[in-house]
């Protein structure tokens, strides 16, 4: 029986995977955008869709199933270790779309403002995007640590405020 709460759960963690494979799939859009600029984007976008929703379904169903006794000592921090890899998937893909963005539009031909515009939206979209999920990943990280007995504040300063940041 999936109670109202599990089932938010379930649902928090099924849009928020979604959403993080989403905006990776923001990052490797810029670089084929850059790389081929004159291909639609029409079948891009559907792939996108298929990878974010069935990533976030099959993480979600595991942590449905994994969530159950017999599975809980063996994959009790799954879905930390899925977020935190996922936070540093994104920021990986976005620094390494980024660098990829500085090179190519440096190149002669590209307008100054053009590059300006494009490097400072998309720079500042993973910055913006990266501190607002730093909580998630912090409540992560607490988890793994301690399950393994190593307990970590979680009333200082900056958790505070990485909270309200994500919350806002």
């Amino acid at each position: 029986m999936v109670t109202l709460v599990r089932w938010f759960n379930l649902q928090k963690i099924f849009f928020w995977t979604a959403c993080m494979v989403f905006n990776i799939c923001i990052c490797v859009d810029l670089i084929l955008m850059i790389k081929h600029p004159f291909v639609s984007k029409s079948k891009r976008i559907t792939r996108y869709h298929i990878v974010s929703y069935t990533y976030a379904l099959l993480t979600t169903l595991e942590k449905f199933y994994f969530e159950q006794a017999e599975y809980k000592v063996l994959f009790g921090d799954y879905l930390s270790i899925m977020q935190i890899l996922a936070y540093f998937g994104f920021l990986v893909m976005g620094i390494s779309s980024s660098v990829f963005a500085v090179v190519r539009l440096c190149k002669p031909g590209v307008s100054r403002e053009l590059r300006v515009l494009i490097l400072k939206r998309h720079v500042s979209y993973i910055i913006c995007y990266a501190l607002c999920n730093l909580y998630l990943l912090i409540q992560s990280w607490q988890r793994i640590t301690s399950s393994k007995g190593n307990e970590v504040k979680t009333g200082t300063w900056w958790i505070n405020a990485t909270e309200i940041l994500y919350f806002s």
